[in-house]
């Protein structure tokens, strides 16, 4: 089955599909489905423009959170293919200690393509909890991917992990940051 997106609310249903776990949509992660961008998409309105000439962030502004495709417990399974469409205006500023973050938060055995990411600023804060076993993952395109595939992706966006690397006694701390994925693993045989 292929689906078109062509507005900001259309992408939001995507990730609010995607990361629901109970209800009409529970298991819902398009596995065996492509998702196909119809149009280019701004999730900010109109003649918002987040990032300001050096990449700093227009602190003027009052902006729409966006919230990942995919959460660690259920990632993106299917074909996300950006049919040379851009998406401008992410915007993410996590204070949380755990998550993946990106126009997909988190994708499983998954395809993205040909999409650009413009005027977009993704950061995730991370630090220190008191349980341990913290993990964040960052990227523009996608934050964490398992045996997953992007190609023909560019980015033009300010990605930020700021993390607390300090050990103390046996806390385990799993960070990851890219300009285009935080991390992607490949299945092995």
């Amino acid at each position: 089955a292929e689906y078109i997106i062509s507005t900001a609310a259309e992408l939001a249903g995507l990730a609010f599909i995607t990361n629901s776990n109970t209800g009409t949509y529970k298991d819902e992660q398009f596995e065996g489905k492509t998702i196909k961008l119809g149009a280019d998409i701004a999730l900010q309105d109109e003649d918002i423009e987040i990032l300001q000439d050096d990449y700093s962030v227009n602190e003027d502004l009052t902006l729409k959170t966006w919230t990942p495709i995919g959460t660690s417990s259920d990632g993106f399974e299917g074909t996300f293919d950006g049919n040379g469409h851009t998406i401008s205006g992410i915007y993410i500023n996590s204070s949380f200690t755990r998550g993946f973050y990106g126009l997909f938060g988190s994708a499983d055995g998954a395809t993205i393509k040909d999409i650009t990411l413009e005027d977009s600023y993704i950061r995730c804060k991370a630090t220190e909890s008191s349980n341990g076993g913290d993990s964040a993952r960052v990227g523009g395109i996608l934050g964490f991917g398992d045996d997953t595939t992007i190609s023909d992706c560019t980015v033009n966006a300010r990605v930020i992990l700021d993390a607390d690397i300090s050990v103390k006694g046996s806390t385990f701390r799993n960070y990851a940051v890219g300009g285009v994925a935080g991390r992607v693993s490949v299945a092995g045989d």
